[in-house]
């Protein structure tokens, strides 16, 4: 990646415009895509001037091309791409929009990690097509399915060019991009009426200056606009083409908002599917909470995922986390701490944002006490080892135990065998003791009686979960719980998944104290 960021920025230094520069490393790529690089960079190597047949390659390949300047150095560049995966493209168009934000084109791309979740999200079949009413550079392209056909209209020039040659990169055979205004008119407008598009995916730009004043009488709007909220203009213009299913990205404000509630109520009557709450700060200079629409025809219920804590902290900004147990709530439907099912739309605009101050730790985890397993008239020949405080690390996972046994109740041990990611935990002491088990188990474990285990639903809300129990808030709470109905209660923040981005922390900690007690070791060895 390094080598690619250094090759544009040297690119930057004799184009005047950004995207200009990133055109051309694209054209790198195209080339690259139908091996005309090697002969190029064949033909430098005998020193011959290689612009004339780099641009002629270009023109068979992609007319519309930008020809680089004639004193950019080809050879270097070609070489870096050469060497570069066309796979990394994504990554690197996600960093020059979203990370290097000096480059000012983050208004024109949409987060890597929010993208791909919001193409899992439209479940896109073989052959369906699909719609983008403002498209940007294109940079989600790259994601879709290369049997879909591609419609989509952008108001920027340059944005729209460098999304037509990512269509051609990604080797998309049925593409059809506009540049065009559509508080004018659809680009996709018959005699008929509007085109249908199976799947709409849609990130409205917020930089976008709305004059309403000659829309008003436009059908596709229906009354549903605001100089506030350039994205409703969008997601209306959106569901004349809509056909099965569509994701929009808007501010949760709008459903806060008294004077469009009513005219939201009507547009989107039996059309909410899932509304997903985002985490804050993801995208680059916006402080408004965001969340995932998604509509259909005809949906009988709204389902409301809260993913407000799956995050990393990434520089400056979020980095959205746990795509699949997202994709895996919208999927099942499943009521849990993060989703639920809402009655009816009243109960969106009545609930969005809504928290209980907290969650009961019987709602996030199983709770058991360790068991007894041997001693009996049924035990047989089996080996497992059983954990007890002592065995307890006292960072990072435990993984091992010097309580090996031979001979048990096989049913028992089958039944209570510990599972990656349980948390144990002793009250006996004045200060609570506490331990995880590791992603994988070498061999079969069991608590003994003094140990309490608490077996989350998932990774995620186990390494959440046991970062919160180790906080003083959660110590203090604990020290003085007695028993098992009361540890049920212990009262759990409800946006507790957001500890779960220390577990990495916490690791490394534990890996640096393990590094210094073999260093402490071999220092006292080095005294004999």
């Amino acid at each position: 990646m390094k080598k690619l960021l250094d090759c544009f920025d040297y690119i930057k230094r004799y184009e005047v415009h950004i995207t200009h520069s990133l055109f051309i490393l694209i054209e790198c790529f195209l080339l690259k895509k139908h091996n005309q690089i090697k002969p190029l960079l064949e033909l430098a190597r005998k020193r011959k001037k290689i612009h004339a047949p780099f641009s002629q390659a270009l023109a068979e390949i992609f007319p519309d091309f930008i020809p680089p300047n004639l004193n950019l150095n080809l050879p270097k560049i070609l070489k870096v791409v050469d060497e570069t995966p066309i796979s990394l493209l994504s990554d690197f168009l996600d960093h020059i929009t979203q990370k290097q934000t000096n480059h000012q084109l983050y208004f024109h791309s949409t987060p890597l990690e929010l993208s791909t979740l919001l193409i899992a999200l439209l479940e896109i079949q073989e052959g369906e097509s699909i719609y983008n009413p403002c498209f940007g550079i294109g940079s989600l392209f790259l994601k879709l399915p290369q049997t879909s056909p591609i419609y989509g209209e952008e108001l920027d020039e340059q944005s729209s060019k460098i999304a037509k040659i990512l269509c051609q990169l990604s080797g998309h055979s049925e593409v059809h991009l506009h540049c065009n205004d559509i508080l004018q008119d659809s680009s996709f407008r018959t005699q008929e009426g509007f085109e249908q598009f199976d799947k709409i995916i849609c990130n409205p730009p917020l930089n976008t200056h709305i004059g309403t004043q000659y829309i008003r009488d436009d059908a596709r709007f229906g009354g549903i606009f605001s100089k506030l909220y350039p994205e409703l203009i969008f997601l209306s213009h959106s569901l004349v083409h809509l056909k099965r299913k569509g994701v929009f990205l808007l501010r949760t404000s709008i459903f806060k908002n008294q004077s469009l509630e009513q005219k939201l109520k009507t547009a989107l009557q039996n059309k909410i599917e899932c509304i997903i709450e985002l985490p804050k700060n993801l995208f680059p200079f916006q402080t408004h909470d965001f969340c995932i629409l998604i509509l259909t025809h005809n949906a009988q219920e709204i389902f409301h995922i809260d993913a407000s804590s799956f995050y990393l902290k990434s520089g400056r900004y979020n980095k959205l986390t746990h795509l699949d147990t997202i994709l895996s709530l919208y999927q099942s439907k499943s009521t849990s701490p993060h989703s639920k099912k809402l009655k009816d739309l009243d109960s969106l605009f009545a609930t969005t944002p809504t928290h209980s101050p907290s969650l009961q730790l019987h709602q996030i985890a199983s709770i058991s006490r360790g068991q007894r397993v041997y001693g009996g008239k049924k035990d047989s020949k089996i080996e497992f080892f059983e954990i007890g405080v002592n065995d307890f690390a006292p960072l990072g996972f435990t993984e091992h135990s010097s309580h090996r046994r031979q001979q048990g109740d096989v049913q028992k041990i089958q039944q209570y065998a510990l599972k990656p990611y349980d948390i144990l935990i002793t009250l006996r002491s004045n200060t609570p003791k506490l331990t995880i088990l590791p992603p994988t188990l070498p061999h079969t474990y069991i608590a003994n009686v003094g140990i309490i285990v608490l077996s989350a639903t998932d990774s995620l809300h186990a390494q959440a979960l046991f970062m919160y129990l180790l906080s003083h808030q959660a110590q203090n709470t604990l020290q003085e719980i007695t028993d098992l109905p009361s540890i049920a209660n212990l009262p759990i923040p409800q946006d507790f998944l957001r500890y779960a981005s220390k577990f990495g922390e916490f690791l490394t900690l534990a890996q640096e104290q393990k590094d210094f007690e073999q260093k402490l070791q071999e220092f006292k060895t080095s005294l004999q």
